[in-house]
């Protein structure tokens, strides 16, 4: 987005979004909900990408409230879910001598998946047919 608005002014587009990055951090929501509206990005010039941003800016302002999770103690950062993916998925699925067909990966990733998240007897006791 700010490449489409700013253009060559590459300083400006990066002070703007410094600004941004350190009222997201502060808990500042508002003022980044409203930075983009002030960038007239409706005009056709830009990519749609940059038109839609105040819209998914108004859309997303619970889920930008970083002061709150990092007080509660919530990772922020994409870090652990994709050192778990990692783990989970990359480690076990390219093991020496596992022969993986996609169905059955897909299966063993699903298993996992209700593993790892506390529900697999739940999910095993949906998958055994029901006595009537």
């Amino acid at each position: 987005m700010t490449d489409a608005v700013f253009g060559k002014e590459r300083a400006q587009g990066k002070e703007w979004v410094e600004r941004q990055l350190d009222l997201l951090w502060s808990g500042e929501v508002r003022k980044i909900v409203a930075a983009p509206e002030g960038l007239n990005l409706e005009q056709e010039r830009y990519p749609p990408e940059a038109r839609q941003a105040p819209g998914y800016f108004r859309s997303n302002q619970t889920r930008m409230r970083y002061d709150y999770f990092r007080e509660a103690g919530y990772p922020i950062g994409s870090g652990t879910v994709e050192s778990a993916a990692n783990n989970v998925v990359h480690h076990r699925m390219r093991r020496p001598g596992r022969g993986w067909q996609r169905d059955n990966a897909q299966a063993m990733l699903a298993g996992l998946s209700e593993l790892h998240s506390g529900r697999f007897d739940r999910a095993w006791q949906l998958t055994l047919p029901q006595a009537t």
